[in-house]
């Protein structure tokens, strides 16, 4: 066996005992992290326009979640209520801080 070889096998062994990433947040229970996605389309700001002045889409995504959550995942995409989040700046950019019961779906991607 070469000298190279035996290297990159120790490095394959290495990453295979290597611990899994940890998530970047770490939630409390029934809490979730979410980023509040653009209202959808010109086409819906158009139908609606008097309606949409200074509103909010009540759609995100899933940055974080507690680590008993089963039902939701990082990546999911969320209806939530309008008025029960709360906002919070990580790093420079904003988010809503939600309990689970204020989730109604998870929506298809």
């Amino acid at each position: 066996m070469s000298k190279k070889s035996s290297l990159a096998e120790l490095v394959e062994s290495a990453a295979a005992v290597a611990p899994a990433p940890t998530p970047q947040y770490e939630m409390a229970p029934e809490m979730v992290l979410v980023k509040r996605l653009d209202v959808d389309s010109a086409s819906e700001i158009e139908k609606n326009a008097h309606d949409m002045v200074g509103t909010l889409s009540n759609k995100g995504k899933v940055i974080a979640v507690a680590a008993e959550e089963t039902w939701l995942k990082l990546g999911d995409t969320v209806l939530f209520s309008e008025h029960a989040a709360n906002d919070v700046t990580l790093d420079r950019i904003e988010h809503l801080i939600l309990n689970r019961k204020q989730i109604y779906m998870r929506l298809p991607v």
